[in-house]
């Protein structure tokens, strides 16, 4: 009672009125039609309309001809109509089995190429810069002015390097206070360009592993990266701020045994996940040290050098090669050789990479494969059964906003899920088209 008229049901009593008269008193009179069609509002007078004109051919034809509506009311037999309705909900797989991907085999070659490395704890110390930095900057908040918005572009232009300028320089005074005093004296921001590249970078990988987090700073972040890469901006600036996020494929093609790493069947059992549940603890104890003999054997096995005596997850240890150097600041012992050989512990951070990409798939995707198993389980897609188990919905019924019978509701549920489940296996790969 509380809808709109316009979201209300039809009024049915025209139908009413017509099965009691014709119950009572025989046929209906011309009259009673009328009295009946004066009080009917106007959902139900179209709706009466177009049964008329659908169960009558001739009314049909002449109704179109006489307003020309030849194109609007073509001639459809309920028949084709049946057989349309049929085929754009046909669904193949309807079996309790079908659709199940547990035993698939992993490509690991076109999986690294997305899946994002792990922050070691160096980097995580520049996640925090570029976190507090984006936190406490009003970038947006300067640019989406109203005033600003409709200067002219010299004006934006100046305004635009203005905040940008404001914003590198006290990312590296906050990073280092010598430094950032040298940068405020020669405004060489091209000098410092691997330094911004590599912490902005980081922020872009931390917010693709954990999309949970960040959620006002990676906005901002996104926006000031727009700008950046603006052709003007960019040859005032001297340098690109947007490099490739760092992938698990990039650190292992710094040599050819590192790829060959990736067709390895060990590394499945390295990457697997341990779940306990069913499994004793005898089991459990007995998958956990298979992982980590296989995560040992493949960090021994396609390393280029050896375990050195201090760790090597020093930042600058794995600077790529599109970065060109590491930072200048670095106390890591190995970027004195240049931060380009793929060493033991290099390859096993590769290796826990691609298993928190499982968890992700395991978090994230499974609970649709177990709702897609429940519903080619317990339901029938053509036979709803008891009252009960039927999936039928009926528009203003329970927030229904559609009529779909249960054959119907049982495809649009099986598609829409496989789609969400089909978008989250593949959103690593959605991220980066994205950016």
């Amino acid at each position: 009672s509380s809808l709109p008229r316009q979201f209300k049901r039809p009024d049915r009593s025209l139908h009413a009125r017509a099965m009691a008269a014709a119950s009572n008193a025989g046929p209906v009179s011309i009259a009673d039609i009328a009295g009946a069609l004066d009080d009917c509002n106007e959902a139900t007078l179209k709706r009466l309309l177009s049964a008329v004109i659908r169960k009558n051919p001739d009314c049909r034809n002449k109704v179109a001809q006489e307003h020309g509506l030849t194109t609007e009311l073509t001639a459809v037999s309920d028949a084709d109509r049946r057989q349309a309705a049929e085929e754009q909900y046909k669904e193949v797989k309807t079996s309790a089995n079908d659709g199940d991907d547990v035993n698939e085999d992993i490509d690991f070659y076109e999986r690294a190429k997305f899946v994002p490395m792990r922050l070691t704890y160096d980097e995580r110390k520049y996640l925090r810069l570029i976190d507090s930095t984006m936190h406490v900057s009003h970038y947006t908040d300067h640019m989406d002015n109203a005033a600003n918005v409709r200067a002219n572009p010299a004006r934006k232009l100046a305004l635009q390097m203005k905040q940008l300028c404001a914003i590198l320089t006290g990312m590296q005074i906050a990073h280092s206070y010598e430094q950032g005093q040298q940068l405020m004296q020669s405004r060489e921001f091209a000098a410092k360009s691997v330094f911004f590249q590599s912490v902005l970078e980081i922020g872009r990988r931390y917010k693709i592993l954990n999309p949970e987090r960040m959620r006002d700073s990676y906005g901002k972040l996104m926006y000031f990266l727009q700008d950046s890469r603006k052709t003007e901006v960019r040859e005032l600036m001297e340098f690109d701020s947007v490099v490739r996020v760092r992938t698990v494929y990039d650190v292992l093609s710094r040599s050819a045994r590192g790829l060959e790493m990736l067709e390895d069947p060990s590394l499945r059992t390295a990457t697997m996940e341990i779940m306990p549940e069913g499994k004793s603890r005898m089991q459990v104890q007995k998958e956990i040290k298979a992982k980590e003999a296989a995560i040992k054997t493949l960090s021994q096995k396609y390393c280029s050098v050896a375990r050195r005596r201090k760790s090597s997850y020093g930042f600058g240890s794995y600077s790529l090669s599109y970065l060109r150097s590491s930072y200048a600041d670095s106390e890591s012992d190995d970027d004195k050789t240049g931060g380009e050989e793929l060493t033991e512990d290099l390859v096993e951070q590769c290796i826990y990479s691609l298993g928190d990409h499982s968890t992700y798939l395991r978090f994230n995707r499974e609970p649709c494969d177990r709702l897609l198993g429940f519903l080619r389980e317990l339901f029938d897609p053509n036979d709803p059964g008891p009252g009960d188990y039927s999936l039928a919905i009926e528009e203003g019924v329970g927030g229904a906003r559609l009529s779909h019978p249960h054959q119907r509701q049982y495809t649009f549920v099986l598609q829409s899920m496989s789609l969400w489940r089909g978008g989250l296996d593949n959103m690593f790969p959605l991220w980066h088209l994205a950016e």
